[in-house]
């Protein structure tokens, strides 16, 4: 697999419905109920990543995905 997964937090807690999105890609997943997300087949490069949520706002995170890899990125509001 390569693309990107991890968990979304608020306060050490987990965060459900953040919607994660890679610009310019139509690649795009919601937080389950554990607040974890994959975002799976997503060609290697360097890409700019947004966590949305709408109680919480927007995050923006630049992630460098890897052949072959899932790349671990958590978010924290």
């Amino acid at each position: 697999k390569t693309g990107m997964g991890g968990d979304v937090f608020k306060d050490g807690v987990a965060v459900s419905d953040a919607f994660i999105s890679a610009v310019g890609l139509k690649k795009n997943v919601t937080t389950n109920l554990l607040g974890r997300y994959d975002l799976e087949r997503i060609e290697p490069g360097l890409y700019q990543f947004t966590c949305v949520h709408p109680v919480h706002g927007t995050l923006s995170k630049v992630v460098r995905v890897k052949l072959g890899k899932m790349v671990e990125v958590d978010w924290e509001y």
